[in-house]
């Protein structure tokens, strides 16, 4: 005859194995970008588990994470992790400086009386579309003969400055602007 026997046949769930996560190696200053978490699990399916995975990074200083969307707070070297299941992962990221596209110099009239003041300031605008004030490390000069950037001016009552050029020296470069 023939013979039988009982077989117990167990089916257990994939276990995940590891994490890995994709994405930018890179990001500028202000900027986002997402990452993606995919799960490799023990039956060799992999899957996007990035929205299950406990994200953070190794210094707040210089990037945030909210969710899987990475931002850019200051220039350098960042570590993401998640973590999931007791498996976790790190993944180097850059966080770039942001470029530097003009200098703007402010003022609030191109006219100024003998004897008054007037104050100028000065405006970044950065590749992100921040724009900022900078308020320290301005050298001011004039390459005006009969203009000086030490107020008052030994001139007559009112002067039209239009045409006045400005030399702006910051710790990173020389800029030469025109007021209009």
């Amino acid at each position: 005859g023939i013979t039988s026997a009982n077989i117990t046949v167990t089916v257990t769930d994939a276990v995940l194995e590891s994490i890995e996560i994709s994405g930018d190696a890179s990001v500028q200053e202000i900027q986002k970008t997402t990452l993606v978490a995919t799960g490799v699990y023990s039956d060799g399916s992999s899957s996007d588990i990035s929205g299950v995975v406990s994200w953070s990074t190794d210094n707040n200083s210089r990037a945030t994470m909210n969710g899987a969307e990475l931002t850019g707070v200051s220039a350098g070297n960042v570590l993401v992790k998640a973590n999931y299941l007791g498996k976790e992962i790190t993944h180097a990221m850059t966080v770039n400086a942001d470029v530097l596209v003009s200098i703007t110099i402010n003022s609030t009239t191109t006219d100024i009386v003998k004897s008054t003041n007037q104050t100028f300031s000065l405006s970044a605008s950065y590749e992100s579309g921040k724009v900022e004030e900078i308020n320290s490390g301005v050298v001011w000069e004039s390459n005006n003969a009969f203009s000086s950037v030490d107020l008052p001016l030994p001139l007559d009552p009112v002067i039209n400055i239009k045409s006045l050029s400005l030399i702006v020296k910051l710790p990173f470069s020389i800029t030469i602007c025109s007021l209009s």
